[in-house]
């Protein structure tokens, strides 16, 4: 069965000065990971100490004040992700997140056709590591967003079970090489792992000194709003995919605590139609060219 266990510490850099303020875990994600459905409290509950109405699964925002790292307290199990990203946004996904969230079937029929800013990310990496020839999108879905795919070899590893486009190999755990790539690309994959620390640890795993490391989550429009402090903490008041907000100081005290050095970073614009949706990339080697942390 499905389960959580509940953060004590900082996930990024192993603090333990948490603040915590309370929450709501959004209701496709309780359904879908752990099998919560919202329950309605009626009248007829005769219930002296509830107020009648939906009760929803509720959860704790946690703020590292060393760091100031913004993340849901619940982590997920190896259960709860596999039945979270199983077949992600295939047809049984699509179904019970429009029955929570109306519109979204329709949202995510934009989504399969990819990002428009790949070209940037390209543009990025290249003026820093040119002529990259083989890549590994880890977490990379289908493929569609992987950086370089019409000019480069790309393989795709990926808990989801989808199939991958055209240009892009899937790879399964055992086929997985140290070494065997220029470039290893996590994009938009660290916000959703319940152990970011474990994931980064594991992907070093296939780096060596050649390999370049492209890094990417959200900028996320909390912190535009009310900066990495500990008032976007208190204003985060619902989790759904996104477990992690990522701060720059709270990546950096991963990358140091993953052995990993960063060579350049970009804030990169998705949508030019609207200007605040942003994502930061970061572009890494091992530090000293060594070999990947076990």
């Amino acid at each position: 069965m499905a389960s959580i266990h509940i953060a004590d510490r900082c996930l990024c850099c192993g603090g333990e000065q948490l603040s915590a303020f309370p929450a709501v875990l959004m209701p496709f994600v309780a359904h879908r990971a752990l099998g919560w459905q919202p329950v309605r409290i009626a009248e007829d509950w005769q219930m002296a100490h509830l107020q009648t109405g939906i009760a929803y699964s509720v959860c704790n925002t946690l703020y590292c004040r060393d760091c100031h790292f913004v993340f849901l307290d619940m982590r997920f199990d190896g259960e709860a992700m596999a039945n979270l990203y199983r077949d992600y946004r295939g047809d049984e996904y699509v179904a019970l997140r429009d029955h929570y969230e109306p519109g979204y079937a329709q949202r995510n029929a934009g989504l399969l056709d990819g990002m428009g800013y790949v070209d940037k990310v390209e543009d990025f990496i290249g003026g820093v590591a040119p002529g990259i020839a083989t890549v590994l999108d880890y977490g990379g879905d289908t493929g569609i967003n992987s950086p370089f795919r019409h000019r480069a070899e790309v393989f795709v590893y990926d808990i989801s079970g989808c199939e991958v486009v055209d240009g892009a190999r899937r790879l399964s755990r055992d086929e997985l090489r140290r070494g065997a790539y220029d470039l290893i690309v996590l994009s938009n994959v660290l916000e959703h792992d319940p152990d970011p620390e474990r994931l980064l640890r594991e992907v070093c795993r296939y780096m060596d000194g050649g390999t370049h490391l492209y890094l990417e989550v959200p900028a996320e429009q909390l912190f535009m709003r009310f900066g990495e402090g500990m008032d976007a903490a208190r204003n985060k008041h619902h989790w759904h995919e996104h477990i992690n907000f990522f701060t720059r100081p709270s990546l950096q005290r991963l990358l140091a605590r993953c052995g990993l050095a960063a060579l350049a970073s970009a804030t990169l614009v998705i949508d030019e139609a609207r200007p605040n949706l942003q994502v930061v990339g970061v572009l890494c080697r091992l530090v000293g060219g060594g070999a990947g942390n076990g």
